[in-house]
Formats: C-alpha cells, structure tokens, sequence
C-alpha cells in the first residue's frame, strides 16, 4: 500500500520520485545488504535456539552472566582445553605444574599467565567460535567484534587480591554506554570460594567508570561454578577476585574481545596463514582482524567486497 504525503501550506513540495534518489550498492558495495531489524532476529533466534534468555537478561541488569556446563562445550572439551593449556607451560617453561601438588604461592610465577594460545591446539579455536560463546559476544560487541587475546590463567594458593576494577582499558571515564570489550572466562577447574574465584558488583557496568577503592568492596559477589562453565561480563563491570587458600591449582581458559576499531591484545592476524585461515571456522576472518579497512598506504583503502569502512547496523 502506498501513501501520499500531504502538502504542507507555504511551501512547494515535490512528489519524492522528482526528489534527487541516494546512491545504492552499486555505488556504495561496501555499505550492503545490511539491515538491523534483519541481524536483530538473526541473533534472537541464535537467543532462542540456544536457550540464552536468561544469560542476556542477566549480562542487561546484573553485568555478569554464567552459562552452566550442560549449555556449553561439553566435559570432553574442557578436559582437552586443560591439558592443552597445561602443555603449553610444559612446552614453554620446562615443567608442568601439578594441579593437586603442595601449597605454594605461584603469583609471581613466569607461567601464571600463559599469552597467545589461539595457535597453539584446535581446542582454543573451537571454544572460540562456539555458537554460544559467540551468540553472547554478538550481543554486547555485534557481530564484527574481533578477538583480543587467548590466555590461560593458573592460580595457586597465596598472593593478594585482585582489586576491583574494569576491563575498559585506555578508555577515559565517562565510559560509552555500549559495551566496548567483553571477558568469555572459561573455568577449566572449579570456581570454589577457598579456589579464589572472581568476584563482581552487580550493576556496577551502569556506573560507566571506574571504581574508586575502597568502593564496591562490601557489595562484591563471589562467582562459585563448575568446572565446565563459561563467565561472561561486559568491559565496564567493576570484578575482582578473591586470594586462594586451598591447595593446588585453578586453571581458566580467558577470552578476551573488543569492537573493531580498538587495537587488540595479541596480534594473531600476522601469524595466520592463508591455508591455516581456511581451515578455521568462516567466522575467524573477523575476530582476527582480516574485515577491517583501515591501514592503508598511498593508494588509499581497498575496495574489497567485505571489508569494514563503517557501521551498517546497530548489531555491528
């Protein structure tokens, strides 16, 4: 059906076929077809079919979410995820550490951060671009977000607490509204009190800045999960995490992602090959970076089919 647009009195109007048209795709390719009431549904129903409405309702009010085991990437993944992370220590420093050895304080340890893991097993990558992992980073980030960093992180008993802060870094206070970054920690072990799980104050991503100490220490909430369980929270909630006291060691798998036009952590794009690029899941070509336009030399930015120049969408 069609309408007419009443005239206005005083002024000459004309019918909008006479009215000078906007350029379409073929003059713009790199603008199309992108529409946002199109990737709104597609990502409801991702939502749906992976039953996430509890998970996205929690990430809008309380900041953090938890995605229990069951919903995630299954027992046989996770124990291929630990071992991996755990060879790679073994690979790098010369020892692998024991998950059930003696009290010993590893917090200045050379391998209590353990960089740059994409590469370094398929289990990585195949948590990475988990339907649900990346249902909730198209949420908060939309779907060009790239990828940051992979890191594993092995907590032993001792050490001082992480203060509370958030993970918006080189981002000046006020903090935008729309998420910037996103942490995806995958708990690899258990997330026990006494293990030193992280903590967060929920609500605190609605305050867009940062904490100042000792603010928010008395609101903290202890995150207790299974082995198996993905914590997701937005760059602006104000998280901690709490010293352990048990024995032996906790071990997370930490997935870190940022919108496009910030610069990421671990620069996996200059590492990837051509042949490793194809084998990897089609949606690697965006998280590492490959759909950006910018970085050009004298002949200026690409015309390349795909590559992004600017916001389509409101899901970008």
């Amino acid at each position: 059906m069609t309408v007419d647009m009443p005239a206005i009195a005083g002024e000459n109007h004309s019918p909008l076929s006479a009215q000078p048209q906007l350029k379409g795709p073929d003059h713009f390719p790199w603008l199309y077809p992108y529409s946002t009431k199109e990737d709104a549904e597609a990502l409801w129903r991702d939502v749906e079919k992976l039953e996430l409405h509890r998970q996205v309702a929690e990430l809008e009010i309380k900041g953090l979410t938890v995605v229990p085991p069951e919903k995630f990437v299954g027992p046989e993944r996770i124990h291929r995820a630990l071992e991996a992370v755990l060879n790679v220590v073994e690979r790098r420093f010369g020892f692998r550490p024991e998950l059930e050895g003696d009290s010993h304080d590893n917090r200045t340890a050379p391998w209590e951060l353990v960089h740059y893991l994409l590469l370094e097993d398929p289990v990585f990558q195949e948590i990475v671009v988990h339907p649900v992992t990346m249902a909730l980073v198209t949420h908060l980030l939309g779907r060009n977000a790239c990828l940051s960093s992979v890191m594993g992180l092995i907590k032993g008993p001792g050490g001082d607490e992480l203060e509370l802060h958030n993970d918006s870094h080189l981002i000046p206070p006020p903090l935008p509204s729309y998420v910037q970054v996103c942490n995806a920690t995958v708990a690899l072990t258990d997330y026990t009190l006494e293990g030193g799980p992280v903590c967060y104050v929920p609500g605190s991503h609605r305050l867009h800045r940062n904490p100042i100490f000792p603010e928010g220490h008395k609101e903290r909430v202890a995150v207790e999960v299974p082995a198996g369980s993905l914590i997701f929270w937005g760059g602006n909630v104000w998280h901690g995490a709490i010293p352990r006291t048990a024995a032996g060691l906790r071990v997370n798998l930490l997935l870190f992602f940022a919108r496009p036009h910030l610069r990421p952590e671990e620069l996996y794009r200059y590492d990837v090959t051509p042949e490793m690029l194809g084998e990897m899941d089609p949606r690697f070509r965006t998280l590492l970076g490959f759909n950006i336009g910018y970085g050009w030399g004298k002949s200026g930015p690409s015309r390349e089919p795909g590559l992004n120049f600017v916001s389509r969408s409101a899901f970008d």
